[in-house]
């Protein structure tokens, strides 16, 4: 076997003065199967690191799930002041991706998650001879693929993004001729940015850039473990097969209509391709236990429509239009970066139910709310956000300056009808549960 070099410059042990680390030391020592290769030092930034390579030896049955070996050599890192859980890294090359994995670069040791617990909890009962103990069962139930139990969460496909795209629940339905796009909120340069996705009007002001939306549908799958974000057009192609998708084809079959039509995209337009996968425990049988959201951003979408093959930029305006021979352009396909985005789905009246602890709607209840004054207006807001209710609202008064010292309204709606400018903040604050219908007027009129 081939192992990866280990970080840091070695020690003797009794350099090593980290609690934890002298722990899992004096553990090695009494444990039958671990063996001490070698302690070293290292510093991250201005701290210091120590580190213990071990060799241990899990129990594994004679057949084997995954590829652990009765030989496996770690690295254990620890920090200074036990701030942080201590790492545990492989250092064997061709160590299997499987679930359970703390996120590390290409071509880096795999970084074992050995806690599921927050390492707050976890500090607090934690030797270190219970912690190389647990990092044998890791590796001995990771073998058998026994480590996940049944009752616990699935994995999530990718890693987290600090980048979030806010999507409608409707997006997929994928209705004749709407299109989806995005705004852009972005509040501070370096810090995350939000995709709001929405459906987008046909008329365009001036130079306003958009982002467009593709909704794929993917097949369901089983558990698997944390694959590393693609960083390019060929990779998203690669990860999307496992969810019986075809990149190209679906973004052949969804441009072609799409630069025939009033929205048809503009050079600096970007694109966001949004899949859901519907997941079961066992990928072989099962019952689809919850569907998974994957995110991802491109560059200018006119790169990504001649990337495919199906289109050239020959038009006089440089709009890509549809090849009678396409041919597909990997080159330029692998240049075009991709980026993931966390998505997250936008509050709709069943969540906003189950968020509030009311369960599942089992029954419309229509209410009639009559004076949405100061107090009735906090009423309505209040039980209306949580997707209680279906409102009419009934005011003849309208708001005036002092009003909104206690009303849900502000100085903008002073002049209209309490009802109606109800109606209306309920439109745009609260979509998932609008009010159905506003009397502004004197209804005994």
């Amino acid at each position: 076997m081939t192992w990866l070099a280990a970080p840091g410059d070695p020690v003797d042990p009794a350099a090593i003065k980290f609690d934890g680390a002298r722990q899992v030391l004096r553990a090695i020592e009494a444990y039958p199967f671990a063996q001490l290769i070698d302690t070293r030092v290292a510093n991250v930034g201005n701290d210091r690191v120590e580190l213990v390579v071990v060799k241990v030896e899990p129990e594994l049955p004679q057949a084997v799930v995954n590829d652990i070996r009765s030989d496996e050599r770690l690295v254990i890192q620890f920090s200074a002041g036990n701030r942080r859980a201590p790492r545990v890294l492989a250092l064997r090359k061709g160590f299997p991706a499987v679930p359970h994995l703390n996120w590390t670069p290409a071509g880096a040791p795999k970084d074992l998650c050995i806690y599921e617990d927050t390492w707050a909890e976890v500090r607090l009962r934690w030797t270190g001879a219970g912690f190389l103990g647990d990092i044998v069962r890791w590796l001995s139930r990771t073998a058998t693929n026994e480590l996940h139990d049944p009752d616990q969460p699935l994995e999530p496909f990718l890693y987290g993004s600090s980048n979030a795209v806010v999507f409608p629940p409707d997006v997929f339905e994928q209705t004749a001729g709407v299109v989806y796009g995005a705004t852009f909120v972005h509040e501070r340069e370096g810090w995350p940015i939000t995709l709001k996705l929405g459906v987008l009007p046909d008329e365009r002001s001036g130079d306003t850039s958009r982002i467009y939306c593709l909704p794929i549908d993917g097949v369901a799958v089983g558990q698997s473990a944390i694959s590393d974000c693609p960083e390019n057009l060929i990779q998203l192609d690669e990860l999307l097969v496992r969810f019986g998708i075809d990149l190209w084809d679906t973004l052949v079959k969804w441009l072609e209509p799409l630069y025939d039509s009033e929205h048809v995209p503009r050079h600096q337009d970007a694109l966001v391709i949004l899949v859901r996968v519907h997941r079961r425990r066992d990928a072989a049988a099962g019952f689809v236990e919850r569907c998974d959201y994957l995110a991802f951003g491109t560059t200018p979408i006119r790169q990504v429509a001649i990337a495919t093959g199906h289109f050239d930029a020959v038009d006089p305006d440089g709009r890509p239009v549809p090849l009678l021979r396409p041919d597909f352009d990997e080159a330029r396909a692998s240049a075009i970066p991709v980026e993931a985005l966390r998505p997250i789905q936008a509050l709709d009246r069943r969540a906003a139910r189950l968020f509030s602890g009311l369960g599942q709607d089992e029954g419309e209840t229509n209410v009639v709310l009559v004076g949405v004054g100061a107090l009735g207006s906090q009423v309505h807001e209040q039980l209306s956000r949580m997707g209680w209710g279906r409102w009419t609202v009934v005011d003849h008064d309208t708001l005036l300056p002092h009003n909104a010292v206690r009303h849900r309204l502000g100085e903008n709606a002073v002049g209209f009808f309490k009802a109606n400018a109800i109606h209306a903040a309920s439109a745009s604050e609260t979509p998932h549960n609008p009010t159905e219908r506003a009397f502004g007027l004197d209804v005994r009129q």
